[in-house]
């Protein structure tokens, strides 16, 4: 059946010659079998000659979820989630560097093989802030001792690199004066000492259980201060349990599938919430046709009645400003234009008057009028990406599962084909790869290798 859209092709196909076929179908089974089908009213037909039982595969767009996209629907990116949370490697968005985890046997292998025969404390860092009192400090060295904590290092002794003494707090808190405390309303860290031992196989088993100790007492953050025979600092191993920089103080998210989530809290953009635009005012709606001057409506939604006391306010403000409101809106210079878009002064602008009406946006009448103004833009935050900044900064083979999901499916493949996975990698990858490649050479395959996975659905 041909004709043009609308002219009734599928309600002929569907509603007609389906529907009869089913209903004469039915008919044919016995009382007892229709009982428990579902009844069909007869169609509008007269008569129809010749029609068998009938089969309909209907045409439908199942996708209900406005984020989907390509990726989604074909489990795509769902697999290149998986990749790049077992193979791709985190970076801090600020500095660059890596991102990592120090797990207690790499710290060992590290210091057992640049250190071997040195002396190292095992320690956990405890900071004071400026406000804590020295009260407060000094509760908290006594519950320290209670538990079994007897040494302490100073941190500004780590930090001069001078000759590393550590004080016993037993000691210590029995004196009136001890820098043990720091100085009152001045920030104070110290190192709480859980072993200390020379770096060999015989000290392997205290040397681990004291960075277990450390990361459960430090929450997830350990050192470990090499000295020399003079007790002078040569080496300061800087560890975390959780996700982070050399310095191992900010955290990170662990990398996981759900990192790079956009349907999720977890990983969608916190600026366009995993859409990957966001519904801004479109100076084209606003100003639709520039060769209007502003006495002859050049802005459009001031011309609406409801409007008249911003009419009035810009009508004021370019008398002031001398903006003449008879010339052609193109031909406004650019700095006044600038100004009336996004105010000066008392005056607000275009964008501040959109600001007052998205406060009133529980208006029916107010959320209507604001959608006739409304485009979605690319999100600034994301750049389209649509996933946290953390996601982004994960990178496999130098790209983000962002760059991936931009390429067509032809590149996509591409891409894969010729990567240089190493041998870790196609270990991890033996269940995910063939998956990816199969569903790209399906999408190849039926012609559709201009798409792109990040295309909505």
């Amino acid at each position: 059946m041909t004709g043009p859209s609308g002219s009734g092709k599928s309600s002929l196909a569907f509603n007609t010659l389906y529907a009869e076929g089913q209903r004469r179908y039915m008919e044919s089974l016995s009382t007892y079998a229709r009982q428990f089908l579902e009844k069909h009213e007869k169609p509008e037909v007269d008569n129809i000659i010749g029609l068998r039982p009938t089969i309909a595969l209907e045409q439908k767009n199942h996708t209900k979820n406005s984020r989907s996209t390509v990726g989604t629907a074909t489990e795509i990116y769902d697999y290149l989630r998986l990749m790049f949370a077992k193979m791709g490697t985190m970076y801090s968005p600020k500095t660059g560097e890596p991102i990592k985890r120090n797990l207690i046997r790499d710290i060992l292998r590290e210091l057992f093989s640049k250190h071997a025969g040195a002396r190292a404390y095992v320690v956990f860092p405890i900071e004071f802030g400026p406000k804590s009192k020295i009260q407060d400090r000094k509760r908290l060295f006594l519950n320290l001792l209670e538990r079994g904590f007897s040494r302490v290092i100073i941190a500004q002794d780590v930090f001069m690199k001078a000759e590393l003494s550590a004080l016993e707090i037993q000691e210590e808190i029995l004196k009136k004066n001890s820098s043990l405390y720091g100085k009152p309303s001045k920030s104070h860290q110290v190192y709480i000492m859980t072993d200390r031992a020379v770096i060999d196989e015989d000290s392997r088993g205290r040397l681990e259980d004291a960075f277990v100790q450390a990361y459960a007492e430090g929450f997830g953050r350990s050192r470990a201060l090499v000295v020399n025979d003079d007790n002078r600092l040569i080496f300061q191993g800087i560890y975390s349990d959780f996700p982070s920089t050399s310095e191992g103080e900010m955290r990170f998210p662990e990398l996981t599938p759900i990192l790079f989530s956009f349907n999720s809290p977890m990983g969608a953009c916190e600026n366009c919430k995993g859409f990957g635009n966001i519904l801004k005012i479109d100076p084209k709606l606003v100003i639709p046709n520039t060769n209007y001057s502003i006495s002859q409506g050049a802005i459009e939604p001031l011309m609406k009645p409801s409007a008249k006391d911003w009419l009035k306010q810009l009508l004021v403000y370019c008398q002031k400003n001398k903006i003449s409101i008879h010339t052609a809106w193109e031909k406004i210079p650019e700095k006044d234009r600038e100004k009336i878009w996004t105010g000066a002064g008392d005056f607000p602008g275009i964008e501040g008057m959109f600001a007052e009406l998205d406060t009133q946006k529980y208006k029916i009448q107010v959320k209507v009028f604001l959608s006739r103004y409304r485009s979605p833009i690319v999100c600034d935050a994301c750049k389209g990406h649509r996933i946290r900044l953390e996601a982004r900064h994960v990178f496999l083979h130098g790209v983000s599962i962002g760059d991936l999901a931009g390429m067509t499916v032809e590149n996509l493949a591409a891409w894969f084909e010729k990567t240089p996975f190493n041998e870790v990698e196609r270990e991890m990858g033996k269940d995910l790869f063939p998956q990816i490649k199969n569903r790209l050479s399906f999408l190849l395959r039926v012609g559709l290798e201009y798409l792109s996975l990040d295309r909505l659905a």
